[in-house]
């Protein structure tokens, strides 16, 4: 009589020895990485005697031989230890974050080897970085949800230019207390979002068109009107305590205002339902009405939201300067998309998420730091962003077309679920 444990195959025992061998050679990455660190410093610090500029060079070097070796050894080490650490970091190492991250050590390799001094790394620099990159996120934040959501808004920069003049109209006259002043410029922005609104969800305007129009045209025509084509400045301790102060003398406030816009925006997106229902939006606006999500209303609080962090910036941005000026931070709004598309936004719609767009801005502006250390002119610089975004560009239209590429099922094996069915029996 056949056993119904016949055909019962055994499952290969695994050899523990090859994951304690990768585990052995991970803590030993690990530990090199430990050696090349700190003789990095030593020798960067000059506590080392060689020649001088050799030994800083040397010592670059290995601090950043150091960091790679001390990251993959840690990581070979916990992916072999834990389950749960190898399954988050082959996500990690498959998500369009990958590639972001090792661009941007790239950049900060080359141009701290290459840069004079080896300044680039130097702290007054990478302060010099993250308060160029505020301006910056607070537009990408703007501009970034409604690119997931499935629109676009090309006015934020544009708008916030009105209530930086409003700003500085008002100051400079002394005619209102500032925080006064500060929530008239924040309810311009919001009315300036709320108006693209209408156009978009009651008009039916394009949301390229309409933003355009009312970017270029109504707000850049309000700007001069308001200050009658001049530039207004104005002297207040408060709003330039507030824009140009630091926390402990090192650390400026606009910076955490960026930071803490960034961290708000990530928590809402992935832990909120109404950051659910903006990717549903953006991926099917047909599917998620029928989940009972109202997409209309999504949109207005959106670009109202994209028409309140336009008047953020141009405070933050006429506070940093004491004066209304009359382009104001009209000039960022390209690039700020561009920072997003890098980030890992898609026009499509869908996807993008705060930490990828963090990531756009820190590689666009530390790239353009760089090449301004470096003494590069500034029309290559102009033309090194265009080509960057033309990367960004294509690198969504790929993986847009990725995306929409439908893969086959895969075949069932019928011969096999016979056997089967026939061992049951």
């Amino acid at each position: 009589m056949k056993s119904k444990f016949s055909n019962h195959k055994t499952a290969p025992v695994k050899d523990g020895r090859d994951s304690s061998g990768i585990f052995t050679l991970g803590l030993v990455l690990a530990i090199w990485g430990v050696l090349f660190l700190t003789g990095g410093v030593l020798l960067a610090g000059g506590v080392l005697t060689i020649p001088a500029s050799a030994g800083e060079l040397a010592g670059w070097i290995l601090i950043f031989a150091g960091i790679v070796a001390l990251t993959v050894g840690l990581l070979i080490a916990l992916s072999k230890k834990s389950e749960k650490a190898r399954l988050k970091l082959d996500k990690f190492r498959k998500s369009n974050l990958f590639p972001l991250v090792v661009l941007l050590l790239i950049i900060i390799f080359f141009f701290q080897l290459a840069s004079p001094n080896f300044a680039y790394l130097k702290v007054a620099n990478i302060r010099n970085i993250l308060s160029a990159m505020v301006l910056y996120t607070l537009l990408s934040i703007a501009v970034g949800l409604l690119i997931i959501f499935g629109e676009i808004d090309l006015s934020p920069g544009y708008t916030g230019a009105v209530p930086g003049v409003i700003l500085a109209a008002i100051l400079a006259k002394g005619a209102l207390p500032w925080y006064v002043v500060i929530v008239i410029c924040l309810l311009t922005g919001v009315a300036f979002g709320l108006l693209n609104a209408v156009l978009v969800n009651e008009l039916k305007i394009q949301s390229f068109i309409a933003t355009l129009a009312t970017g270029s045209f109504v707000a850049g025509g309000l700007t001069y009107i308001v200050v009658d084509s001049k530039t207004v400045f104005f002297d207040d301790d408060a709003v330039k305590f507030i824009f140009t102060g630091r926390i402990g003398g090192v650390v400026p406030i606009t910076i955490i205002i960026a930071l803490l816009a960034i961290v708000i925006y990530g928590v809402i997106l992935a832990k909120t339902k109404f950051g659910r229902s903006i990717y549903l939006c953006g991926g099917n606006r047909d599917a998620a009405r029928l989940a009972g999500i109202n997409p209309k209303k999504i949109s207005y609080i959106l670009f109202i939201n994209s028409g309140f962090l336009g008047a953020v910036c141009g405070v933050v941005y006429t506070g940093r300067i004491m004066a209304g000026n009359l382009i104001g931070p009209a000039n960022y709004t390209f690039p700020a998309i561009t920072a997003a598309i890098l980030g890992g936004f898609s026009f499509g719609g869908g996807t993008g998420n705060m930490l990828g767009c963090f990531l756009g801005l820190a590689i666009m502006n530390g790239f353009n730091n760089g090449l301004i250390i470096m003494s590069v002119s500034p029309f290559w610089q102009s033309a090194a962003s265009g080509a960057i975004l033309l990367l960004a560009l294509t690198v969504d239209y790929f993986s847009s077309k990725s995306a929409m590429r439908i893969r086959p099922l895969k075949r069932f094996n019928i011969s096999s679920m016979k056997g089967s069915k026939e061992d049951e029996a």
